[in-house]
């Protein structure tokens, strides 16, 4: 079991929608032992088997709340349910991240700590790169979990 488990949901040809994408990649040489990144494509429904592998995760999707684009959202998804609607789900038959969360949380699946972070998107258009909001909110999403992480370590 892994102390942390960081895991980046999104599809990354969708524009936006790679934004949790973004962030795990960049976070895969700034992590330190004892923490996994993780990368999820169109359907969380991965997200239920990796729910029990560390004692805490943290999980960044691109959200769709009618926000500002680049609005970071940050959730503490252990004490209380992720709100309706702040999260896209890839398709009609694919379960997202707040279904998967809230499944989990029927199971007894969760771990002591799950922190959900929201990167408020722009444009979702195929083939289409991260808005320049976007890009900048995952820079800044990065370095907020590098940082709690460090805390942590500490």
């Amino acid at each position: 079991m892994h102390d942390t488990l960081i895991i980046g949901v999104g599809n990354d040809a969708c524009g936006d929608d790679g934004a949790g994408l973004a962030v795990a990649r960049a976070l895969k040489d700034r992590v330190g032992p004892g923490v996994r990144v993780a990368e999820l494509g169109l359907d969380a429904f991965g997200l239920i088997d990796l729910l029990r592998t560390a004692r805490s995760l943290i999980v960044v999707d691109a959200a769709q709340s009618g926000a500002e684009p680049g609005t970071i959202h940050r959730f503490d998804a252990r004490s209380a349910p992720l709100p309706a609607g702040v999260f896209r789900c890839a398709s009609t038959h694919a379960l997202g991240i707040t279904s998967a969360i809230e499944l989990g949380r029927a199971l007894d699946l969760l771990p002591a700590e799950i922190t959900v972070f929201g990167i408020e998107g722009q444009s979702f258009a195929r083939r289409a790169r991260l808005s320049p909001a976007v890009e900048a909110a995952t820079q800044v999403t990065i370095e907020r979990i590098a940082a709690e992480l460090h805390a942590e370590s500490i």
